[in-house]
């Protein structure tokens, strides 16, 4: 049988006007969770939806700094081999941006994401 694997990748800017951020980020969840589960992801298709991840992380561009901190402190440290770096560039780039944080929090280069 053939499967295909799509990644979404959506990022939404607010002008909050007063709004809780984190509340905001919980509505989109919730948003998504619904179309998921009204059949929205197959529309009027044969296709079947095995298995799927949805996560929202609220401004992770903030984490920049400490994943630079980071990365910059492992190649002085010998930890990470300048030989390695676009491998690791490359894997990073190709993550969605929840595992990515998910693996900087797990390493110590930031703290929890919420």
């Amino acid at each position: 049988m053939d499967t295909a694997t799509i990644h979404l990748d959506l990022t939404v800017h607010y002008a909050l006007n007063g709004e809780d951020a984190q509340q905001l980020r919980a509505n989109l969840q919730r948003m998504v969770e619904q179309a998921m589960a009204n059949g929205l992801l197959t529309a009027e298709t044969a296709a079947e939806v095995e298995e799927h991840s949805l996560d929202t992380v609220l401004n992770p561009e903030h984490r920049h700094d400490d994943i630079q901190r980071h990365l910059q402190e492992r190649l002085e440290s010998g930890g990470l081999r300048p030989d390695a770096l676009s491998e690791k560039l490359a894997e990073y780039g190709l993550m969605p941006v929840t595992d990515f944080l998910d693996e900087m929090e797990d390493r110590g280069a930031i703290n929890a994401r919420y």
